[in-house]
């Protein structure tokens, strides 16, 4: 099995432990101690809209009709409404995976080949406290399989189909209203089926995924860079809060009804001097 891309989220930066692949990130995604699978974090896109693109590199993420597989640990604090959770770009075939809370009071996995629906699968129907799922997405030999938790969901026929993607998109994917609003840990995406067991299934991973081969000696890193700023309401519980990406505005407009004293502003994981910004 030769690992094609693999991302442990350990670090204020996106690193593809291949030493292959770098990634862009959009709408305030953070490496977060937070809500963690395995390792020192995970990728926090508890924000609207938050996602990362992965583009491929010398047709890394072109399979043709060869085996291949993609695999992550997803934690959605909410079971609401529909929430992307990737999406493999192509021009044909393209590949996108949802999870949809509102029909028929499931947690239904959907897994859409070139625009129709052709998996389904069920996600955990409660999400409290610390609860992640292993999901993977695998092409074994002439069917493509849904595993959840290592447990086989379904499977589609895809004998003599190509999958040939030009990059992969998570926490988000193209015509659909709602983005991931979770947590991600472990991406990783090989060219080998055998490892799932076919219709068996298999053990989830208990630790972090080993590189199965010598990373490249100086792998491309992307920074990330969002900052939050929020406060309690006065005589209240709620709380307000702004986001956005890149560095910190000068100035932040709040509502009069705040706490000011309860203020605190983050960047990058970092508290920041109130003496450095001036709310209005």
């Amino acid at each position: 099995m030769s690992t094609i891309l693999l991302y442990h989220f350990d670090n204020e930066s996106l690193k593809d432990e291949t030493g292959v692949h770098s990634a862009v990130a959009t709408n305030c995604v953070e490496s977060s101690a937070g809500s963690i699978k395995f390792g020192a974090a995970s990728l926090d896109m508890a924000s609207e809209n938050s996602y990362v693109t992965i583009n491929s590199v010398s047709s890394s993420l072109s399979f043709g009709t060869s085996d291949w597989s993609i695999d992550f640990q997803y934690y959605r604090p909410d079971t609401g409404v529909t929430r992307s959770a990737l999406q493999l770009v192509a021009a044909t075939n393209e590949i996108k995976i949802t999870v949809d809370s509102n029909e028929g009071g499931g947690n239904n996995i959907k897994v859409y080949i070139g625009g129709s629906i052709k998996i389904t699968g069920t996600a955990v129907s409660s999400h409290g406290g610390e609860l992640w799922q292993h999901w993977a997405l695998v092409r074994d030999g002439n069917y493509l399989r849904l595993y959840v938790d290592g447990v086989h969901q379904n499977s589609y026929d895809v004998t003599g189909q190509s999958f040939d993607f030009s990059s992969l998109k998570f926490g988000t994917a193209t015509g659909f209203q709602y983005s991931t609003n979770g947590w991600l840990d472990e991406l990783r995406v090989t060219n080998d089926a055998s490892w799932a067991n076919g219709t068996n299934g298999f053990t989830p991973p208990t630790e972090e995924w080993p590189l199965d081969e010598e990373p490249d000696p100086e792998p491309p890193v992307i920074p990330i860079l969002c900052w939050k700023y929020s406060a309690k309401y006065k005589n209240s519980n709620r709380i307000f809060s702004l986001e956005g990406p890149n560095s910190y505005p000068n100035k932040i407009k709040v509502p009069s009804n705040i706490d000011l004293t309860t203020s605190k502003l983050i960047e990058d994981g970092q508290i920041i001097n109130p003496s450095n910004y001036k709310l209005i």
